[in-house]
C-alpha cells in the first residue's frame, strides 16, 4: 500500500512539473516566434511584388498582434508592430489617397468633408 502511494504522489508530482513548465514553455515558445518575426521585416522590404506585399502585410500584423496578447512586453515584437503599421498606412493608405486627389483636385473638397464627417451640400 505504501508502493502505491508513493506511486500517486511521485505521478502527482511529474503532473505538476509538466503543468508549470507548460506555462513557461508557452512563452518560451511565443517569444521565440516573436524574436523571429521581429527580426523578419526584411523579407517583405526586399520583395518586389507590391501587390503581393501589400496583400500579406494584413496577415503579419494580425499575428504579430495575437503575440502581443500573449505576451505585450515583448519589445521586438512592439517595434515590428509599430513599424508594419507605420509602413502599411503610408504605402497602402496615404500615398494612394495623395494619388486619387492629385488625379482628382476637384474631389479633394467633397473628399475633406466626408473624411471629417460631413456630407457634401
Amino acid at each position: 500500500m505504501i508502493m502505491g502511494s508513493q506511486m500517486k504522489w511521485s505521478a502527482l508530482a511529474v503532473a505538476a512539473a509538466i503543468a508549470i513548465q507548460g506555462c513557461s514553455l508557452r512563452q518560451v515558445a511565443v517569444n521565440s516566434i516573436g524574436d523571429a518575426l521581429a527580426g523578419g521585416g526584411d523579407v517583405y522590404a526586399a520583395d518586389d511584388d507590391i501587390e503581393l506585399v501589400g496583400a500579406a502585410t494584413p496577415f503579419g500584423l494580425k499575428t504579430i498582434e495575437s503575440l502581443l496578447a500573449a505576451s505585450p512586453e515583448h519589445r521586438g515584437m512592439l517595434l515590428a508592430a509599430a513599424r508594419g503599421f507605420t509602413q502599411y498606412a503610408y504605402v497602402y493608405v496615404q500615398l494612394p489617397a495623395e494619388e486619387a486627389e492629385e488625379r482628382a483636385p476637384e474631389f479633394t473638397p467633397v473628399i475633406s468633408r466626408f473624411l471629417e464627417g460631413r456630407t457634401a451640400p
